[in-house]
């Protein structure tokens, strides 16, 4: 069973292995894993936390936001993407925050944050996560996930200061429902994808998402 410690600082060598182990683990503890980066990167979700709203009214908040409107069904006029189309993100391919995105070689230091809470997605409101630049608030963010997680069985398993990562279970599996899928993306995240139809093509079968804001 996974200890119930909030914060456990490990290799980037050693970081996927205990997230899979702290995932597998979190049905029966009740501990949800979130790799929220490097100390750095935590250290930037620190600050946000300190300006932030406390978690109960950002969850509150959340239930006025309805993500299903994010995508706009009338728009039909997207053409299928090709195979050429589709966007080569490697956080689409699996989990890079242990990563150095400048090497791809695993990072010296990465933290895993163990979140005590009935789903992954409150930890945005926990850490008050989201608001600057294009970057939604963590009402948003807590509502969109929670849709996600009922429609998609998306579980948010990466925050860092400006990347979010989930792992999904039941993924689009044509390119009519990823179609849809892609509009709420970009909707949510303007720069997932310069094209609708290159991340529907993404989308489909997709074990990882990958979402990235300034």
């Amino acid at each position: 069973m996974v200890k119930e410690i909030e914060l456990v600082t490990i290799s980037g060598q050693d970081a996927i292995g205990e997230l899979s182990f702290a995932l597998r683990e979190a049905a029966e503890t009740g501990y949800h894993p979130i790799l929220v980066g490097d100390p750095d990167d935590y250290d930037q979700i620190l600050e946000g936390i300190e300006e932030g709203p406390a978690p109960e009214i950002t969850l509150g908040d959340s239930l006025e936001f309805d993500p299903s409107q994010l995508s706009n069904e009338d728009d039909d006029d997207e053409p299928v993407a090709n195979g050429d189309d589709a966007v080569d993100v490697a956080g689409y391919r699996g989990v890079i925050t242990h990563l150095d995105q400048s090497t791809g070689e695993p990072k010296p230091r990465v933290l895993i944050r163990n979140f005590r809470a009935p789903a992954a997605w409150y930890a945005f409101a926990e850490m008050a996560w989201g608001g600057w630049n294009s970057c939604p608030s963590a009402k948003v963010h807590c509502a969109v996930h929670r849709y996600w997680a009922e429609r998609y069985g998306a579980t948010v398993i990466s925050i860092t200061s400006s990347e979010v990562q989930c792992l999904v279970a039941n993924p689009p599996a044509d390119y009519a429902s990823a179609l849809r899928l892609a509009r709420e993306q970009i909707a949510y995240c303007s720069d997932a994808a310069e094209s609708v139809g290159a991340l529907a093509r993404n989308l489909i079968n997709a074990q990882y998402w990958y979402f990235w804001w300034d």
